[in-house]
């Protein structure tokens, strides 16, 4: 997925689903017994987190010692700069998510099979300390049709059992003003937990949603951004995040300030600019955190019908990264496409193909993602514009 940042053009890039299959023995009268049924947890809750941690390389899994790879495009290494743009961009993006599940971490959700519809509050202060703000929450649990396919997703209703399907309004206002008529939410976020998420994983699921430049205030909800975002991490280590985004949303300085008109229109990069999202962001994991293989995939398409593709593959704990790319137009972070590239991460100059086969580490060649579409990243139809209930 891209990210271009007014001024300065950022490529990012980056599907894997694996299940979990548990075999029981048969008794002995030859019939498998069911698998026992799945913990439910004291409340539903929101994950913290959908993202794979691809921004740290460390040189030595038994050191404290690390590499962050962002630090390489100072380095001057031949493919510095595709090596460490693959991980930066990826967390990049994952923050965009991982920021809106922030405004929804400590909700904590009664479960049940009565459970159909939820409403709560949050309360909070303004940007300048002065003004408390409450932030109001609408859920429907109910069954409905997610993907557009004309099927309802098969979901339990209700929060008693998973898979667990939810429509989410949200609007935010003053403590002082009257509690919000319907007319006043918009939609935030629509998906399905395959699985019930818990704060250390997020389990597997899907979801989509849409922000707006909130620099007025008012519900989190719009339509500049769209994301979709399917993730599978029930098995630690062997875990995907796959993520579509189209639009753009302002993006803060570090006090929390989003700058003038102009200053977001890009004239001003210490002021908070506008993130333009607009592709195919795919990271896998397959092994340990310590030890484990990471994979970027990115494709991304622009309005004026260029195109980039970007594939990055390393291992944790070595110093080897393999990678290819494809790019329309040349910029200042890739000069040219790079096809089945092997580097050595410490440095970013290429080395033989061999250091990286024998690390575990698989030659890309075209094998690119496609390009995002509409029906990846635009909110459900089957989401009504305002609650469904009162």
């Amino acid at each position: 997925m891209v990210s271009k940042i007014k001024g300065h053009k950022r490529y990012f890039r980056g599907f894997l689903f694996i299940l979990g299959l548990f075999c029981l023995q048969a008794c002995d009268n030859g019939v498998t017994p069911p698998a026992p049924p799945a913990e439910i947890p004291s409340a539903l809750v929101f994950p913290s987190s959908i993202g794979i941690d691809v921004s740290t390389l460390q040189l030595d899994p038994s050191t404290p010692s690390a590499l962050s790879i962002l630090s390489l495009v100072e380095s001057g290494g031949e493919f510095s700069n595709e090596i460490s743009n693959g991980a930066n961009v990826t967390d990049a993006e994952i923050q965009v998510i991982d920021n809106i599940l922030a405004e929804l971490d400590a909700l904590s959700i009664p479960i049940g099979t009565t459970v159909t519809t939820y409403e709560t509050t949050e309360s909070r202060l303004d940007s300048n300390d002065a003004v408390e703000i409450v932030s109001y929450f609408r859920f429907d649990f109910a069954d409905f049709d997610y993907d557009g396919d004309g099927q309802n997703e098969g979901c339990s209703g209700h929060t008693g059992s998973a898979p667990i399907c939810f429509r989410l309004w949200n609007t935010n206002q003053p403590s002082t003003d009257p509690s919000p008529f319907s007319s006043d939410f918009v939609r935030l976020m629509a998906g399905v937990f395959t699985t019930y998420p818990s704060k250390d994983n997020p389990g597997a699921g899907r979801f989509k949603f849409a922000i707006r430049d909130n620099s007025q205030g008012g519900a989190i909800g719009g339509e500049d951004l769209l994301v979709g975002v399917i993730y599978d991490h029930i098995d630690p280590e062997n875990k995907s995040s796959e993520i579509f985004g189209s639009g753009d949303v302002s993006v803060l300085d570090e006090s929390g300030s989003q700058g003038t008109e102009e200053e977001r229109g890009g004239q001003s990069d210490d002021l908070g600019g506008s993130v333009i999202l607009d592709g195919h962001l795919l990271i896998t994991q397959v092994g340990p955190n310590a030890t484990g293989i990471k994979t970027i995939k990115e494709a991304t398409h622009y309005p004026d019908g260029e195109s980039s593709q970007y594939f990055g593959q390393f291992k944790e704990g070595d110093d080897f990264w393999i990678g290819s790319g494809t790019f329309e137009t040349a910029s200042e972070l890739f000069l040219s496409d790079f096809n089945d590239i092997c580097a050595r991460i410490s440095t970013g100059e290429e080395v033989d193909t061999t250091y990286c086969t024998e690390a575990g580490l698989v030659t890309p060649g075209t094998n690119f993602l496609p390009a995002a579409t509409e029906a990846d990243y635009d909110l459900p139809e089957d989401f009504p514009l305002t609650p469904t209930f009162q």
